[in-house]
């Protein structure tokens, strides 16, 4: 589903001889064999990196934010609780090309919805996953917002309660239309007290933690991606990211990473934890929608997600027990 959302944000095109200039650093003075462009992501600009002898990944940074200031102390963080591609090389000095770029160690394998696909897969990778999002949980916060360099709140944010109407404006109202507009606000309203809960758990979280950003290497472990977005946040909102298409995480598959999680995390989810991922990722699903530009694929997905967040029964299922 979300593989086939389009992008905004043209590409940054770069050729062999200016993949050479940015990875100077990295493979001075040696030819690039390939530079291929990876299509995925509505971000940035991703390229691997091709030499006789090894490969890597080149980020280039798209974005009018500043997220990419804080990947260094993000990955210090990480590194060592969870499996993440190696930072070798962060330039932000615009010297190049007038963006900030990285160097990454490249990981071979297919990501996580791409896995799954497969007619026999490890159910081993999904229990490593739960587990390694708890770990990711680990470091508390007493308030939600953006980091600065020190990985400190910096940019405190408002209250979950506010987020919906922030985010439920002119854009969201006239692609869902008049009635679906209406069932949004009052299930947001039937669970203020569920939004109230959502806030009692913050922590570290990665903030966009879908199955397109875990890549599976070839000994089958999950590698962790595109951690620019990471900040003190709802812990379920990582779990609803994660649990948002049903096609990519199945019911079963749902049960081992949850059982996993609430294994080895502080931070217990409760038997409702179900509809209360739900609840958080709404918020998302409706800040995405509320773009100006009209995009077919990501927009009818976005709505479909909507409608069934506010109108399904089994949202509430409870499964990991």
């Amino acid at each position: 589903m979300d593989s086939k959302w389009e992008r905004v944000q043209p590409y940054f095109n770069i050729n062999n001889s200016l993949a050479e200039k940015m990875m100077s650093y990295i493979k001075p003075h040696e030819k690039v064999k390939k530079t291929s462009l990876i299509k995925k992501g509505l971000r940035n600009s991703n390229y691997c990196i091709d030499y006789d002898d090894n490969k890597f990944l080149l980020r280039i940074y798209g974005t009018g934010d500043d997220w990419w200031e804080k990947e260094r102390a993000v990955f210090d963080h990480i590194k060592g609780r969870v499996n993440v591609p190696e930072l070798l090389y962060f330039n932000d000095e615009l010297n190049i090309i007038d963006k900030p770029y990285a160097v990454f160690e490249y990981i071979t394998g297919p990501a996580l919805d791409e896995y799954f696909q497969q007619k026999v897969y490890n159910e081993n990778v999904i229990s490593e996953i739960g587990k390694s999002l708890a770990m990711v949980h680990e470091t508390p916060y007493n308030e939600v917002g953006f980091f600065d360099d020190n990985l400190n709140v910096a940019t405190k944010l408002p209250s979950l309660e506010l987020w919906y109407d922030m985010f439920l404006k002119d854009n969201t109202a006239k692609k869902l239309e008049k009635k679906l507009t209406e069932d949004v606000r009052n299930y947001i309203k039937r669970n203020n007290e569920n939004i109230r809960r959502i806030e009692e758990k913050i922590a570290f979280v990665h903030n966009d933690f879908r199955p397109i950003n875990i890549i599976i290497d070839k000994d089958e472990r999950p590698y962790f991606i595109d951690w620019e977005g990471a900040m003190a946040g709802h812990i379920l909102g990582d779990i609803g990211q994660f649990l948002r298409i049903e096609e990519q995480v199945n019911m079963k598959n749902e049960k081992i990473f949850i059982n996993n999680y609430n294994y080895h995390s502080k931070n217990k989810l409760p038997d409702d934890y179900k509809e209360l991922v739900k609840l958080r990722d709404l918020v998302n699903l409706v800040q995405m929608l509320n773009s100006e530009y009209d995009l077919y694929n990501k927009d009818r997905d976005l709505i479909e997600l909507i409608r069934n967040t506010c109108y399904e029964r089994n949202s509430a299922q409870h499964i990991y027990k």
